[in-house]
């Protein structure tokens, strides 16, 4: 190790040994170290891992002393010596056995012909646990050797790609906030360093294309129904990057365990995977193999865009993969037609705010009239993820049946909404955010009038205000996902009031 000499090291390992022979709470944490090597080769061979933690626990106890299972001494040439002894039934035949798949992947792997040799395995197994534990308890700390794994499962999680892993992990441990939301904090933080957004080549194989997420500060469902919707965009939410390979179709995206893939002929029901199919059909590439990999700062299903984001960034990465040099408007019209499959009747906000990145005043119409705002300033949000999915297609089809059955009195509604979202535009563009905080608040009330809130999200709503927002509301289209909170001068403490309630957050940046 560096910075200490084998012979300190060794001498620290007995010197623990010697601590957990007479001290039963050090002994606790040796067994438990051994035992987490054991349990595990005894659940994958399909043994009986309680009746062996049982007799193992039992053996330490033997003397009426609870001691460690494994010896480390000093030989007389100078060497360390581990042993462990351990009470273990165990076996690689039986019926049981036989019909567990599992099992008989296990002992495959484990490569042993007889239980004797399974039982050696597990004992090597414990000590070599019990022996790396020590040698971190007496150098660098059995600490941070956790939190080091500790962070590189939260970076795998978070969706970091292998490029930036490192960096990732790097971040983590020194933040000190080893977080799902940290880690992506800390991708996103990497990736805007990158350069541009748009579409590039990464390498000579790899090309890219990356989309913004959305947040709607006002007229959610209003706008399905020809009314004004006011919404931000979420930078850097999704990016994509594809190559041509031989074989199937492949689509990867680690931050939401989508690992798929498809070969031509096949139809494909799953979200992403139909996405994908839908834009090969309508790029004119459906016989393409190809790899397609998703590094997203967002979670799935929570009112923030995702489905969009991920069919804009895709095709982006396609058209700079296949040279075909789409605008805007062309990318804008394809994630249209993804947003058409994934949630039957959208508004259209969703794929104009993944395309062109910009705040935005839009309005459904035969001709969707689009307004982009010029901001002096990013206005202080902190958006809070529910983890609770809000599923768009279920939501808009509920106040669409509900408003059949009244449509007088939700045209009032959906009229009152709009009002605001105008409104909202001249406080928005003014940086009056009392005035925008007021008008939020009240679309949240109309938003829970026409059944789109949750209690889950009434808490939410209710714990951002108590900590300083001036104005909070669900965003999206409700049923679970996401809010949205105004927090001038208070939006590290409504993010950190709602990530210790357990809620990921997210803060838009002020580039200016």
């Amino acid at each position: 190790m560096p910075g200490f000499s084998p012979e300190a090291v060794r001498d620290g390992i007995v010197m623990a040994n010697e601590l957990a022979m007479t001290d039963r709470y050090r002994a606790t944490t040796h067994n438990k170290g051994v035992m987490n090597g054991v349990d595990a080769i005894a659940i994958a061979t399909g043994n009986d891992w309680r009746a062996i933690e049982a007799a193992a626990h039992a053996y330490a106890s033997r003397d009426g002393c609870y001691r460690s299972l494994t010896n480390w001494t000093k030989t007389p040439e100078g060497d360390l010596y581990g042993e462990i002894t351990l009470p273990l039934k165990v076996g690689i035949v039986g019926g049981s056995l036989k019909t567990n798949p599992g099992a008989r992947v296990g002992l495959k792997i484990a490569a042993v012909e007889s239980a004797k040799e399974l039982a050696e395995l597990m004992c090597s197994v414990g000590l070599a646990q019990n022996f790396a534990a020590l040698r971190a308890l007496v150098t660098s700390g059995i600490q941070k050797g956790h939190m080091s794994l500790h962070a590189r499962s939260v970076a795998k999680l978070a969706g970091a790609s292998p490029q930036i892993f490192d960096q990732v992990v790097k971040g983590l441990i020194d933040s000190g906030e080893v977080k799902e939301w940290k880690a992506r904090e800390i991708i996103t933080d990497l990736q805007e360093a990158g350069g541009p957004t748009d579409s590039k080549k990464l390498s000579d194989d790899w090309s890219s294309g990356s989309a913004a997420g959305k947040v709607i500060l006002l007229g959610e469902h209003a706008v399905v129904y020809g009314k004004h919707a006011l919404a931000l965009p979420i930078e850097n939410a999704i990016t994509a990057r594809c190559r041509k390979v031989s074989g199937p179709v492949v689509l990867r995206i680690p931050a939401w365990q989508v690992d798929e893939s498809f070969t031509p002929k096949e139809e494909s029901d799953s979200g992403a995977l139909a996405l994908l199919r839908l834009l090969l059909r309508h790029m004119d590439v459906a016989a393409e193999n190809l790899e397609m990999e998703i590094q997203t700062r967002l979670p799935a299903a929570q009112g923030l865009g995702t489905s969009a984001a991920l069919a804009a960034a895709m095709a982006r990465a396609l058209d700079a993969l296949l040279g075909s040099s789409l605008s805007d408007d062309e990318i804008n019209r394809l994630t249209f037609e993804c947003e058409k499959l994934a949630h039957g009747e959208p508004s259209g906000v969703d794929n104009a705010i993944a395309v062109y990145g910009q705040p935005i005043l839009y309005r459904k119409q035969d001709t969707p009239n689009l307004k982009t705002v010029d901001l002096q300033e990013t206005p202080p949000l902190v958006i809070a993820c529910s983890g609770s999915p809000g599923v768009t297609i279920e939501q808009v089809a509920g106040v669409r049946t509900r408003y059949e059955n009244n449509s007088s009195l939700y045209e009032t509604v959906f009229d009152d909404i709009d009002c605001l979202s105008l409104a909202g535009l001249a406080a928005l563009e003014a940086a009056d955010y009392p005035t925008l905080g007021a008008q939020m608040n009240i679309c949240h009330g109309l938003l829970n009038a026409i059944e789109v809130s949750t209690p889950e999200l009434e808490a939410m709503v209710a714990l951002a205000r108590q900590h300083g927002a001036i104005g909070a509301k669900l965003t999206g289209a409700g049923g679970g996902g996401s809010i949205v909170a105004l927090c001038p001068g208070t939006q590290d403490a409504v993010s950190s009031a709602l990530r210790d309630a357990g809620y990921q957050t997210i803060q838009l940046k002020n580039k200016r």
